[in-house]
């Protein structure tokens, strides 16, 4: 018997007469195919599994139910049915999505009543996890396989409206900010998901290199510091990741550059990795140091830091590798924003009937107010544009394809009139990369990846200033043709293997040429002597670089890993090559919460193909230069809250590469090697070692902090004589703290640091008696020390969202909250009185940033 369940309708009869029998109609023609036997069984896979979900039945009789004015058959809707896979947005949005999962839909009357009735079949996907240790109602989730989040019901039973798809080889989902791995099984629409509590231990995902840091991941371990919700409401300048860097444990970095120093080592023995690709010198502006990276931070889906003592499979840095993976295709919504110093936008959509993915972002910068901001009075004009673009496509079911496509340019103008300094510069560069990743399961144990990748980087420079006049032209090209193959085999689940070949095609070409006019008696011009460096160079050859690696999973609280990585660069004709870098890591259980790393590596590293030094006539390609790496580290979860590390490391160095550096460093000396304070440091050796510890705090709610602190010292060997490396801080330590109010998040943090090292200046008594008569002491290099650092930034964020699905966020912050007075970079001038010849130097230093607020607005469609 059909009835028909009427919801109070203020209509007139008649009116109600002809719906209800036009709906009683609809269902009794319907009657006989109520559903089909997937439907039926997706019906009792519910009831069976999702007992704590309302019934359907109970919901229609809710109050917000009866402010819809419901009209429906009492035969739609049986005792089987409930309302699982709960939903934000309106209750209307909620019901739609119930009634879907049982072929139903909500239709508005004319009279402004909804109508359930029998939809047209629709794909979507529904099942239940079984297995979760915490509640997660109310809290959207992501599974890998389903492309929008989910909220799970009080049954832990989920709804989709996603195409119907099979689950990916290694399903996880992410819930409360962690990645749990699971196993899913499928009977139609129907995914009944099993968390799989031990398979941490699963040799495959174990992280075995202690020295990491997860940043930007969705997902939280013990080797987490900051997630990728803190990474958006972080303070970081122009929308910039790379400045978020630098409040990792053992950085160190100016407030101008987002490049880092890491445990001591130079800023180039940091290597940029994209989705594979490890990029060349991935900076905007790199005559001014490097003001900016060409890595969209709206982009990466998750980055590691790898601070030291990482595996064989990685490149040959001497210090770290930052390794950046970049969102999938299916991950990526429309944006457009607008920011104090950019402006972007980025899109995706699908290709090949569906079968292919793909995403564009583009992004433009302009620099011109942190200038102004900070003082300056020349015509500055810094401006840079980048478009990252990614397109991936399933082959078959164990290869898919994906191509990858950077291009950057930028272009930095500086002209300053003042009749004392008059300083012209003209700088452009531009940084192309393609890139083709093939990843393929063959059989049920080995996995591929192979790649092919073509750099072409080009970076002209040309300007001239007076005092002394200078007249310089730079212009250097860069290109590199590579093919990269790494394998894992895992045979067994105590075994893991790993293989692979890098090969790279290097040219480079150099125009140099550097004409430096010096007046000795300045003042009066009496005699003018001149000085020429001039390069044109083309030089060629290959990076070859083989490994292998065995990780054995000795027991349930030790695995251990033992490589070994062969290097060759054919253009560096004084190394013994092939280089070989053993390499060893270990990690030891002690219990669920606490864990033990151990790390031990050689690592070789050559000096660029386009790195020489035309300037300083160095134009011979210097031996690779060696650091050994010893760690050792304790990381512990107290509980789900908090986490603590703590790592201890050395790093020896020996036959190092030369370096060249300002002892004076200022934005202002924009042809350094024409600064007499141009020095040229070869140290025989050296050696970085330190502590850190870090914690991180998250009451999972409304509030998290965290904080690390590091003691470190690095130093080189000049002569025999220890000196401390430019860079050198002993006590560092950074902190911040976020609160989230309903769609509000604020952001403090802060660092506070020991002054770098610093050289005295003397009289230079081969100039006239003004103040510009002072030169760099160099026999006391780095001798003296600098004020130290502190400073705090805010960032205040609004994520607005709509029932559409779309959202609007926008955000306010400052750098520098307390304009606090960080010395940057020391100047010397001579003073004399009276007939003293000798005279005295008189230090001046000008500051790090100021007070300098910024604000950004993004739609999210």
């Amino acid at each position: 018997m059909i009835s028909l369940t009427i919801m109070e309708l203020p209509h007139k009869k008649y009116t109600l007469a002809a719906i209800s029998l036009l709906s009683l109609i609809a269902n009794i023609a319907n009657a006989e195919n109520i559903q089909s036997n997937n439907s039926q069984r997706m019906i009792n896979e519910i009831f069976n599994q999702c007992d704590r979900d309302p019934l359907l039945q109970d919901v229609l009789k809710s109050e917000p139910a009866k402010q819809l004015q419901l009209i429906y058959s009492d035969s739609l809707i049986t005792t089987q049915m409930r309302a699982i896979g709960t939903r934000t947005g309106s209750f209307e949005e909620k019901l739609s999505s119930w009634l879907a999962l049982y072929g139903l839909k909500l239709a508005n009357t004319s009279s402004g009543n909804y109508l359930i009735t029998r939809a047209p079949s629709s794909d979507f996907i529904a099942g239940k996890i079984n297995g979760l240790n915490q509640a997660t109602n109310q809290t959207p989730i992501s599974i890998s396989g389903i492309s929008n989040s989910v909220v799970l019901s009080p049954s832990n039973c989920f709804y989709s409206d996603d195409q119907h798809k099979s689950p990916p080889r290694k399903p996880t989902i992410r819930t409360n900010k962690t990645e749990i791995p699971v196993a899913v099984s499928t009977q139609n629409n129907w995914w009944n998901i099993q968390v799989n509590h031990v398979a941490s231990t699963d040799i495959e995902e174990v992280i075995i290199i202690g020295s990491s840091h997860q940043v930007m991941h969705n997902s939280v371990s013990q080797k987490t510091l900051f997630d990728r919700e803190q990474i958006e409401t972080m303070p970081h300048i122009g929308d910039d990741i790379a400045r978020v860097f630098r409040q990792l444990p053992g950085a160190s970095s100016g407030d101008f550059s987002p490049k880092i120093n890491v445990r001591g080592g130079e800023q180039n023995e940091t290597a940029m990795v994209v989705d594979g690709l490890e990029l060349h010198k991935p900076w905007y502006f790199k005559g001014m140091d490097g003001l900016g990276s060409i890595v969209d931070a709206n982009l990466i889906a998750s980055a590691d830091v790898l601070s030291g003592g990482y595996t064989a499979e990685y490149a040959d840095k001497s210090s770290a590798i930052i390794d950046i993976k970049t969102m999938d295709a299916v991950e990526v919504k429309s944006r457009v924003g607008l920011s104090f110093l950019t402006a972007f936008a980025q899109t995706s959509g699908q290709f090949n009937n569906n079968t292919g993915n793909w995403y564009g972002s583009l992004r433009g910068g302009y620099l011109d107010l942190v200038f102004q901001l900070a003082g300056a009075e020349a015509d500055i004009q810094p401006r840079y544009s980048d478009l990252f673009a990614k397109a991936d496509f399933e082959l078959s079911e164990n290869h898919k394809l994906s191509i990858d496509m950077l291009l950057a340019g930028d272009r930095f103008f500086w002209e300053d009139n003042d009749p004392n300094k008059h300083i012209y510069l003209d700088e452009t560069s531009w940084n192309n990369n393609i890139w083709l990743n093939l990843n393929s399961h063959i059989g049920d144990f080995i996995e591929a990846k192979t790649a092919l990748s073509f750099i072409d980087f080009n970076h002209e420079m040309q300007g001239y200033y007076e005092d002394p006049y200078v007249v310089w032209q730079d212009n250097r090209k860069y290109r590199a043709l590579g093919f990269k193959s790494d394998w894992t085999a895992t045979p067994t689940p105590e075994h893991l293997f790993k293989w692979g070949l890098d090969i790279k095609d290097l040219t480079a070409k150099y125009d140099y040429f550097l004409a430096i006019h010096v007046s000795p008696q300045h003042e009066n011009h009496l005699h003018m002597e001149t000085t020429y460096h001039q390069a044109d160079m083309e030089p060629e050859g290959q990076d070859r670089a083989a490994y292998l690696a065995w990780r054995y999973k000795v027991s349930e609280k030790w695995v251990t890993e033992l490589g070994g990585r062969w290097s060759e660069h054919t253009y560096v004709e004084l190394d013994n090559a092939p280089l070989f870098s053993p390499r060893f890591n270990a990690i030891y259980n002690i219990n669920d919460s606490s864990q033990l790393n151990f790390s031990w590596g050689k690592f070789y590293q050559a000096q660029a193909i386009d790195d020489l030094y035309p300037g300083g006539d160095d134009v011979e390609f210097h031996p690779s230069q060696l650091a050994e790496h010893s760690i050792i580290g304790l990381h512990h979860r107290l509980n789900e809250k908090i986490a603590l590390r703590m790592d201890a490391y050395q790093k020896k160095y020996s036959q190092l590469i030369p370096r060249y550096e300002n002892v004076y460093p200022s934005l202002e000396k924009v042809i350094k090697e024409a600064s007499n304070d141009w020095l040229r440091i070869a140290p025989d050796s050296a050696k970085a070692e330190g502590i850190e510890l870090a914690v991180t705090y998250d009451n999972q709610k409304h509030f998290s902090t965290w904080a690390n602190y590091t003691y470190s010292k690095v130093n080189d060997y000049l002569n025999g004589k220890e000196t401390p490396r430019s860079w050198d801080q002993q006590n560092v330590f950074n902190f911040g703290f976020e609160w989230k109010y309903t769609e509000w998040h604020f952001n403090l943090s802060g660092m506070i640091r020991s002054g770098w090292p610093t050289t005295p200046a003397r009289i230079d008594s081969s100039r006239a008696r003004n103040l510009h008569a002072t030169k760099p002491d160099f026999e006391k290099y780095n001798t003296n020390k600098q004020d130290g650092y502190s400073r705090l930034d805010l960032r205040i964020l609004k994520k607005q969202r709509f029932a559409s699905g779309s959202s609007l966020e926008y955000y306010l912050e400052i750098f520098n909250l307390l304009d606090s007075e960080n010395p940057c970079c020391a100047q010397y001038e001579a003073e004399f009185s009276g007939s003293d010849s000798e005279g005295k130097t008189v230090p001046h230093f000008d500051n790090w940033l100021p007070f300098l607020p910024s604000f950004g607005i993004q739609y999210i469609f």
